[in-house]
């Protein structure tokens, strides 16, 4: 139930991605309420992953709702086995993910600050929240929110499993975090050439991770990269990593909004017009996501 799952989210049809990992959650609830063997390893690996995954797909394929109640429901599921099983701590901050990719501040605003016993996800609390407000345009409380991340990363583990399989660290997701909060920051204070350089670091460290399905680190930094370009006017260069992006990631609707912005405002209505048609089949939310925030 649970395995086309993998192969769906690697040709892009994120929608069956969802679907198959929704069933197989479904059938999973089942044998544990048959068995009464929820809080077992087998919950937490199995039936946490088809969680997580199913987060993932529905955050890709536009399926706010969705994706929002498997996050909810994997926390439901993880908090309490954390001091048991620390390498579940990842999962903590899949809600945040979920909001951040749906551009909903509100929500990242008012989510609770993590226990200092969770240190990589109570910096990495700090980084949401200095994306949702330099994405906002508020320039100096983002300031304030990444000075706080960068106290926190330098205390927090570096050697942490922190993603599905465990083959990524805390330390590799923090860098990451680090390079892209740096260049949402400069973004907002208008230094697009700073904020590029420092969205390079972040793809490149991102691409370092280990391979893992879902992604260690969340949704695809060539987004914000390509995205950086459109806010810096350099329209032929941010096509260029769309169209990069959409080859790691075939039919990604975040990457085909910002194709086709990008090609509109290059002229290329022809083009744009089949990206457009793209997009449409491609995401199943009912707003469209804004480049200039991706």
């Amino acid at each position: 139930v649970h395995m086309p799952a993998h192969i769906y989210a690697r040709t892009g049809d994120y929608s069956q991605a969802a679907d198959s990992n929704a069933k197989a959650a479904d059938v999973d609830r089942q044998y544990l309420k048959a068995t009464g063997t929820m809080g077992s390893l087998y919950s937490l690996m199995y039936y946490g992953h088809n969680l997580h995954f199913l987060a993932y797909a529905a955050t890709q394929d536009g399926r706010q709702s969705e994706a929002n109640q498997a996050a909810a429901d994997l926390i439901v599921l993880a908090r309490p086995a954390l001091k048991e099983m620390p390498m579940i701590e990842f999962a903590l901050v899949t809600p945040l993910f979920v909001d951040l990719q749906f551009q909903n501040w509100s929500a990242i605003a008012k989510s609770p600050e993590p226990s200092a016993e969770t240190p990589t996800t109570r910096a990495l609390w700090r980084f949401f929240r200095g994306m949702a407000l330099a994405s906002q345009g508020k320039a100096g409380p983002a300031q304030v929110e990444r000075q706080a991340f960068q106290e926190l990363a330098a205390k927090a583990p570096k050697d942490l499993p922190y993603s599905g399989t465990g083959f990524s660290t805390s330390g590799e997701i923090l860098t990451v975090a680090g390079f892209a909060l740096d260049a949402r920051v400069a973004s907002v204070q208008g230094n697009h050439k700073a904020a590029i350089e420092s969205w390079e670091k972040a793809v490149k460290a991102q691409d370092q991770l280990a391979y893992d399905e879902p992604p260690a680190w969340f949704y695809s930094l060539r987004e914000s990269l390509g995205a950086e370009y459109f806010r810096a006017g350099q329209m032929a260069e941010a096509e260029k990593i769309f169209r990069e992006d959409l080859e790691k990631h075939p039919r990604s609707p975040r990457s085909l909004i910002g194709l086709m912005e990008c090609l509109k405002a290059q002229g290329k209505n022809v083009d744009a017009d089949w990206v457009a048609r793209q997009f449409k089949n491609a995401w199943k939310g009912t707003t469209a996501p804004k480049v200039s925030s991706l």
